[in-house]
C-alpha cells in the first residue's frame, strides 16, 4: 500500500512539474535581417546580426536597435559584406562577432562595425567547421563549436579564449547536439540545444550539460541577458519556423537564480538642471502618455509618444521645480528636474 501511494505521489509531482509553464517568449520586435542570429544586448540597446535576405549565402549585416525595436544604425563588419556574423558578444564598447563556417572571431567597435582585429577560432570538425555560440566571463571569450546530426556525433566543442591575442586556452568536450547559443550569467555557463529546444547548465570542470528547462523559441540561434532587462532571446531562420523576432523570456527567473529587483523601470531625465528642453529615456516602455506638472501639482504638459525616446522644449516654463511623469498601460514612472 505504501509503494502505490508513493508511486501515486511521484506521479502527480511529474504532472505538476510538466504542467507548469517554464519558459514563455514575448515578442519584443521584430528584426531587420530577413534570417537573424545574432543577438547581445547592453541593457539598452539591441545589436543583431543575420542575412538581408532569407537565405545563408546571401550579405550579412549587423543591426542596432533600441529597445523599442527603432532602428539606429546597420554596418557590414568592416564594410565587408562578404563576412556572415553568426554570434554576438559585448565586452564594454568592443563588439565581437563570429563567422561560423570560417573559422574567424572578429573584434569590432559597437558602433560602426570597424574591424580592429581578426582571430582564427579552433575546430574539430574541419571539413564542416560549426563556431557558433560566443560568451565572455570577464576575462576571457568562450565559443561553441556544436555538433550536428549530419556529423554522426553527440559531441560539442567549447573552447576558451584569450581576448587579446585569440589564443586557445582550453578545450571542453560536451556531450550535446546542436548546442547554438551559449550565455554566462550569475556565473554558469548556459546553453541552449536548438534542435531539441532545451536549456541546459554547463559544468566547466567536466563539460557535463544540466537539463534545466524546455526552451521555447524555434530554431533558436542565440540568448542574450542583462540584469536591468532580463534574457532575451532571437528566433531565425523563417524556412525553420522562426520569425524575425528578439522576444522577451520569461518564466525561468526562478530556474535562472535571476534577481527581477534588478531590472529596474528606469526613467532618465537630461539634461537636468536644464534651461531650454528636457529629455527622456526609457528601457521598458514602447509608447505611452507623458506629463510635466509643476510643483503645485498642475499638469502643463501631456502628449502621447512612441518609441523609448521623448524629447520637449521648455523655454517658455519659469525656473523651478517640475515633475516628469511617463504612463504606459502597465506603470507610471516619475522623475524630478530643475528648470533654471
Amino acid at each position: 500500500m505504501k509503494l502505490i501511494f508513493t508511486i501515486f505521489i511521484s506521479f502527480l509531482q511529474v504532472i505538476f512539474l510538466y504542467g507548469q509553464k517554464t519558459c514563455e517568449a514575448e515578442l519584443s520586435f521584430t528584426t531587420l535581417q530577413k534570417k537573424p542570429h545574432g543577438l547581445v544586448t547592453d541593457g539598452n540597446l539591441f545589436w543583431v546580426a543575420g542575412q538581408i535576405r532569407d537565405t545563408f549565402t546571401s550579405p550579412g549585416i549587423i543591426s542596432i536597435h533600441g529597445g523599442c525595436g527603432n532602428l539606429f544604425e546597420t554596418f557590414f563588419p568592416g564594410g565587408d559584406s562578404s563576412i556572415n556574423i553568426s554570434t554576438l558578444e559585448l565586452q564594454k564598447d568592443t563588439l565581437w562577432g563570429v563567422a561560423e563556417q570560417a573559422r574567424k572571431l572578429y573584434k569590432m567597435d559597437k558602433m560602426t562595425g570597424s574591424i580592429y582585429n581578426t582571430f582564427e577560432l579552433p575546430s574539430n570538425y574541419p571539413d564542416d567547421p560549426n563556431n557558433s555560440g560566443i560568451a565572455f566571463d570577464g576575462t576571457n571569450l568562450w565559443n561553441i563549436e556544436y555538433a550536428s546530426f549530419i556529423q554522426n556525433t553527440e559531441i560539442s566543442f567549447l573552447y576558451k579564449i584569450n581576448p587579446v591575442n585569440g589564443v586557445l586556452l582550453e578545450t571542453i568536450e560536451v556531450p550535446l547536439v546542436s548546442l547554438l547559443s551559449i550565455e554566462i550569467i550569475n556565473g554558469k555557463m548556459l546553453g541552449i540545444s536548438r534542435n531539441i529546444k532545451e536549456l541546459y547548465e554547463i559544468n566547466l570542470a567536466t563539460g557535463e550539460p544540466n537539463y534545466l528547462s524546455d526552451w521555447c523559441l524555434e530554431h533558436s540561434y542565440e540568448m542574450s541577458y542583462h540584469a536591468n532587462i532580463g534574457l532575451f532571446g532571437i528566433s531565425g531562420n523563417i524556412s525553420s519556423g522562426g520569425t524575425r523576432s528578439v522576444n522577451r523570456i520569461i518564466g525561468l527567473e526562478e530556474t535562472l537564480g535571476l534577481d527581477l529587483s534588478l531590472q529596474k523601470q528606469q526613467l532618465n531625465i537630461y539634461p537636468n538642471p536644464t534651461t531650454d528642453f528636457i529629455r527622456m529615456e526609457t528601457t521598458l516602455f514602447c509608447e505611452g502618455t507623458v506629463h510635466i506638472f509643476n510643483a503645485l501639482g498642475q499638469t502643463l504638459i501631456t502628449e502621447r509618444f512612441q518609441g523609448n525616446i521623448f524629447e520637449k522644449n521648455i523655454e517658455s516654463l519659469p525656473s523651478g521645480s517640475y515633475y516628469f511623469l511617463l504612463e504606459s498601460k502597465d506603470s507610471r514612472l516619475v522623475e524630478k528636474f530643475i528648470k533654471v
